[in-house]
């Protein structure tokens, strides 16, 4: 049996609110609330979400649980009721968990290389000194207790123009085989493979080269990737239809 008409009325009530202040919360009209509390309509879902999350109660308890029938405890600790007047109910109700911890994580600023500076983050001893000096990059949500850092992505990799985030790690910290990873080479610069795993873990490049551990200076695991510019559009049909045809008219001008 539903109870969602009455307990709209006993827990506004409960929580000294006018049919003039909840209708401002839900964004209707009061006239609207009045025939919601004497059983004459019945709120639409988007409302329904929204009286729960205001009354501090479930929807399964605002429409089958009669809260005429109990007495109230604690009143004082009632939620506390927002001042601001919504227009819109919000679409979805998220269930209240576990209070976030933000020690978990960092926002902090990421070093950022740029291609321009690969040649000498890899071969100058003592560039790692001078990574303040660099441009920063931020990315949230970052866990603490690891190191991180932006590059370009290589020239020679199948990406499109970006930046990758990388966290610094070692070939053991990979759980499978073919994951993406940035490698920092001494000899060969920086680049963009994957991780293959045999007899041993190794390095497969985009050519078909391994490289051996000998070979790699830093190993970064990717964890973020940014674009830096907006991906082609795809032709359709009819593009790819007038294309061949101008195509079949050269032919056959040559022919």
């Amino acid at each position: 049996m539903s109870y969602v008409n009455e307990n709209i009325k006993v827990l506004r009530n409960r929580m000294g609110l006018t049919q003039e202040k909840l209708a401002a919360l839900l964004g209707i009209n009061r006239k609207a609330v009045g025939s919601y509390e004497e059983n004459r309509a019945t709120p639409p879902l988007d409302k329904l979400n929204r009286l729960a999350s205001l009354f501090g109660v479930s929807m399964d308890q605002l429409i089958h649980h009669r809260f005429s029938t109990e007495s109230p405890l604690f009143e004082e600790q009632a939620p506390e009721v927002p001042t601001e007047v919504v227009k819109e109910a919000p679409a979805l109700i998220v269930e209240k968990k576990k209070p976030f911890s933000r020690t978990a994580w960092i926002d902090e600023a990421i070093p950022y290389i740029s291609y321009k500076y690969f040649d000498k983050y890899i071969l100058d001893e003592d560039f790692p000194q001078r990574l303040d000096d660099m441009p920063v990059f931020r990315f949230p949500f970052m866990e603490k207790g690891k190191s991180y850092r932006a590059f370009d992505t290589p020239v020679d990799s199948n990406l499109q123009e970006g930046i990758i985030i990388g966290e610094e790690c070692d070939l053991s910290s990979f759980k499978s085989s073919d994951d993406p990873v940035l490698v920092i080479t001494q000899d060969k610069g920086i680049l963009l493979g994957r991780v293959q795993q045999d007899s041993v873990w190794k390095i497969s490049l985009a050519d078909g080269r391994n490289l051996i551990s000998t070979n790699v200076k830093e190993i970064w695991k990717p964890v973020g990737f940014f674009s830096k510019g907006l991906p082609k559009a795809v032709p359709d049909m009819k593009g790819i239809a007038q294309s061949i045809n101008a195509l079949k008219m050269q032919m056959d001008s040559l022919l």
